[in-house]
């Protein structure tokens, strides 16, 4: 907790403006999480000032449901969003959905951007050169949110591309 308040005030004091994502690692029961923010709006102000969405906080599925009755915190599914997959309709408005092409494919990307474009980020899960393309493919027709393409910086280079050139052409 404390090594989160002083970057979150560290990044604010270098740009105000700044919007941050979380990512909870499905590491929170409801109550931790409540107790967390709570924590964090005392330390570094209004919370839904600067936080974007948390992103996967819970490990219990439940907690989901409560969470958005009692917060106005955004919450983002990831991972467990295959969980989630028949009753997209079911979550909150405020839902964001992480998508990942290479876990639930290209086309349910396609479907998900054309049903709610503001709120899907691409993200990646450690393509290659070739693989790469089809996710900046679905970045590019969702220009509304910044995504997550950043995996490719764990690849070895002669397996990933320089991300100074991202690019859909070859």
């Amino acid at each position: 907790l404390e090594s989160t308040i002083t970057l979150i005030n560290d990044l604010r004091a270098q740009k105000e403006h700044l919007t941050i994502r979380l990512d909870g690692n499905a590491q929170f029961e409801l109550t931790q999480l409540l107790s967390f923010l709570n924590a964090l709006e005392k330390k570094c102000g209004p919370i839904r000032s600067f936080i974007d969405y948390i992103e996967e906080p819970f490990f219990n599925y439940h907690d989901y449901y409560l969470f958005q009755k009692l917060s106005l915190i955004p919450y983002a599914l990831d991972e467990s969003l295959l969980f989630f997959q028949d009753s997209l309709d079911q979550l909150p408005k405020k839902c964001f959905l992480i998508l990942k092409p290479s876990l639930m494919g290209i086309s349910k990307g396609f479907e998900l951007i054309d049903r709610n474009p503001h709120k899907v980020i691409v993200s990646s899960t450690y393509e290659t050169a070739t693989a790469i393309r089809p996710l900046l493919y679905l970045a590019a027709l969702n220009t509304l949110t910044a995504h997550g393409l950043d995996t490719l910086k764990f690849l070895p280079k002669h397996l990933g591309i320089d991300v100074d050139h991202f690019s859909l052409s070859f």
